[in-house]
């Protein structure tokens, strides 16, 4: 009896290692799946943060050739515009070398430049699209030009060639002659207003 009640204590412990095991081995695995996951996600997130990234970097890439492609890729105009600072009802005609996309732009971009009478309708006379030689040939002649070196009205008078440029300015000349013909009329109205209600005057009084 002794050695069967033995050995069916051994069996027991048998029986408790063999569970204490199985158990040790499911939490294992249930531990390994979890790192599994873990790790899956994480890849997944690495993923796309680096899909991002580069997908952020093809779009910062994409950008720059745009507008650097925007940016050179001009045509070279000849913009004659009517230019100021030479009295009021005067002015000098220069042809400015501009780079554009456009005959618009162009327009545009000489309106802005110093000295352009920029609030006449006609302070731009013509737009003419030339080539780079042409570009050259009037940025150096407009480099040489006195009346675009100055820096003031003294320096600018310094100059007789600058007398020689100057031309009457139709468009101000235009407004000059409507202003007195409105002066005119409304002084010629104002005598007459004047004469008829002294004319009325001397009628109550008689």
């Amino acid at each position: 009896m002794p050695k069967r009640r033995e050995q069916v204590e051994n069996q027991n412990k048998i029986e408790e290692i063999k569970q204490d095991l199985a158990t040790g081995a499911a939490a294992s695995a249930n531990e390994t799946t979890e790192e599994r996951k873990m790790t899956e996600t994480n890849i997944e997130k690495t993923e796309m943060t680096t899909n991002n990234e580069e997908n952020m970097h093809n779009e910062a890439v994409i950008e720059k050739t745009r507008v650097f492609v925007k940016k050179y890729d001009r045509k070279c105009f000849a913009v004659e515009t009517k230019c100021g600072h030479v009295g009021r009802n005067n002015c000098i005609i220069i042809t400015f070398p501009i780079k554009a996309a456009s005959k618009k732009e162009a327009a545009a971009r000489a309106k802005a430049l110093p000295r352009v009478k920029r609030d006449h309708k006609d302070a731009i006379r013509n737009v003419e699209e030339i080539d780079y030689k042409k570009y050259r040939s009037l940025l150096a002649e407009n480099n040489r030009n006195p009346y675009l070196t100055c820096k003031n009205v003294q320096e600018q008078r310094s100059y007789p060639e600058i007398e020689a440029m100057i031309e009457p300015d139709i468009c101000n000349l235009e407004r000059r002659d409507i202003h007195k013909r409105k002066k005119a009329d409304y002084a010629y109205r104002m005598r007459k207003l004047e004469l008829h209600y002294l004319s009325n005057c001397e009628e109550f009084a008689a």
